[in-house]
């Protein structure tokens, strides 16, 4: 039971990191200090990757 409750935990702090990230590049956009779009699927890839690392550990 404990496993599962911090299973469901990291999945929805996972989901969070990437919702703040996405919201984060967004308004990075609004002002001058990021004015590429190149960086975008860097950014997003590196939280996908965080969230798959926290899934794998939360698994073992």
């Amino acid at each position: 039971m404990v496993t599962i409750s911090l299973i469901v935990f990291k999945i929805t702090l996972g989901v969070l990191v990437l919702t703040l990230g996405f919201f984060t590049i967004q308004s990075l956009k609004k002002t001058s200090a990021y004015k590429s779009d190149k960086y975008d699927y860097s950014l997003l890839g590196l939280l996908t990757f965080e969230l798959l690392v926290l899934q794998i550990s939360a698994i073992l």
